[in-house]
């Protein structure tokens, strides 16, 4: 994939790249590309902030922005369980205790707290009531994954 350079303030991600990633992780063609989507979504969720975080990547059209928020916020709780090797539906905090000894576990587990930080700093900088509430929403899905993560709990509580 070949992102066009954003100078010294990061690269551009366009609709057909974010596409393209999604794509590819929905088909598992190529799960490298994670971290890229990640990171992506990171930059959209930092967005305006003048953080660091938000210079990464650049967005090309709105279009672009909105892929990446919605795709990641709509699918990284079913990808997670996926790559874990985990079931669709709830599972056990004794599951998750369990799933920390493992090596997919060890891979997965920056990309998971990376989408949690990414998104519990979206829900800080949000107004809108349905974005909220499709937001958390989402967090309900995949709350299970914050076991590892008192820190990030105790962040979702307040």
């Amino acid at each position: 994939l070949s992102d066009e350079e954003g100078g010294p303030n990061g690269k551009v991600l366009t609709s057909s790249t974010i596409a393209s990633w999604c794509q590819q992780i929905m088909n598992q063609e190529d799960i490298s590309v994670l971290p890229n989507l990640l990171n992506g979504f990171r930059a959209a969720c930092h967005y305006g902030s003048g953080s660091p975080d938000a210079t990464v990547y650049k967005f090309q059209t709105k279009v672009a922005f909105c892929k990446i928020q919605f795709f990641v916020l709509h699918q990284s709780d079913s990808i997670f369980r996926r790559l874990m090797g985990m079931s669709n539906s709830g599972c056990k905090k004794s599951t998750i205790l369990e799933l920390q000894c493992t090596s997919k576990w060890t891979s997965m587990k920056p990309l998971v707290k990376s989408y949690f930080k990414s998104t519990f700093y979206l829900l800080t900088q949000v107004t809108d009531t349905q974005i909220i509430a499709f937001i958390l929403s989402r967090l309900r899905d995949s709350v299970s994954f914050l076991v590892p993560f008192p820190e990030l709990q105790r962040r979702l509580s307040k």
